[in-house]
């Protein structure tokens, strides 16, 4: 009896320690980059950040939320974020999404717009650099469908399935409620807002007409945000690239930010950064929440340039690659 009690003591104290190493791995990670002055405060989050990310083995914990409330624009903050939705990435753990079907964007306020007089984006230099055709490009528009009740959201993306890229053009979710004095109250936000979701509906629709869906799914490798408005990721682009934007944006590949590399490495602070920005959350939720049809994903790569014909106007491409 008292072999046993000894043997669960020992047990108990070696989960403890791998545990705390865990842990101390995680707050290293984020408190040990280079040219960083954390306030105490900061150290609090990312500490908590970190006991959250060794629980999410065991606990499928969503951080979402704590991104989402963190979310100041600052330096600090998207690293953060970043480092949270990697990590998330790379346990391949966490809730799934809900929605699964197509037919959830129309059940949920949404309806498909013509696409007509959509002119395709000025990306020309991207193309010819990539060798994609404008042709493959498939253009999608779809508007939230009760504008009483919210200011005009619309997501716009052209989509080329043969080269597993999405080019998001028009960003712009139903999440703030529009105020009539003289119409009904505003209601909640409507039950499917995100970007991720609508994102991975379309990917997964244009798809489904493939001889392979499944394999074609899976070779998403790109997601070009086009003239980026955010301004917390303005305010990134701006700091990051402060010497290099004097007569605006570089035409594409600009400077490329790549995750792999030691935390103390500049270029991997400012990939992770960009990846905690809004614009690029959104792919790091859709890999994650859809990882049962993406398969082992993550983000490898940032590019952040100007498009042509107006070099003020910034893109932002992440790179996908397999998660090993």
């Amino acid at each position: 009896m008292q072999f046993g009690t000894m043997k669960a003591s020992l047990w108990y104290s070696l989960i403890l320690f791998t545990s705390l190493h865990l842990v101390v791995l995680y707050a290293l990670e984020l408190s040990n980059l280079q040219g960083l002055d954390y306030q105490a405060q900061t150290n609090v989050e990312a500490l908590d950040l970190s006991l959250q990310l060794s629980a999410a083995r065991t606990s499928n914990l969503t951080l979402s939320g704590k991104i989402r409330r963190q979310e100041d624009g600052t330096f600090q903050q998207c690293l953060i974020n970043g480092v949270c939705l990697l990590s998330t990435l790379k346990l391949g753990e966490g809730p799934l999404s809900t929605y699964t079907q197509y037919s959830d964007l129309a059940s949920s306020g949404w309806t498909e717009v013509g696409t007509s007089n959509l002119a395709f984006p000025s990306l020309g230099t991207l193309l010819t650099k990539m060798k994609w055709v404008q042709a493959d490009f498939q253009p999608i528009y779809w508007k939230y469908s009760q504008p009483w009740k919210y200011r005009d959201a619309t997501y716009t993306l052209w989509v080329n399935t043969k080269a597993g890229a999405i080019i998001a053009t028009d960003v712009d979710a139903p999440i703030q409620p529009f105020i009539n004095p003289d119409g009904p109250a505003p209601a909640l936000n409507p039950p499917l807002t995100h970007l991720s979701d609508f994102m991975f509906l379309v990917f997964q629709n244009l798809c489904s007409s493939q001889q392979q869906p499944l394999q074609c799914i899976q070779n998403l490798q790109y997601v070009i945000h086009y003239d980026v408005v955010n301004p917390t990721c303005m305010e990134m682009a701006s700091t990051a690239l402060s010497n290099n934007i004097a007569n605006g944006y570089p035409q594409y590949p600009g400077p490329q930010f790549t995750v792999a590399g030691p935390y103390s490495d500049p270029n991997t602070q400012w990939a992770k950064v960009f990846i905690g920005c809004p614009n690029g959350y959104g792919l790091a939720y859709m890999l994650s929440q859809f990882r049962n049809k993406f398969g082992p994903k993550t983000i490898s790569d940032v590019n952040v340039f100007g498009y042509d014909g107006d070099a003020a106007r910034l893109c932002i491409m992440y790179s996908v690659v397999q998660n090993y």
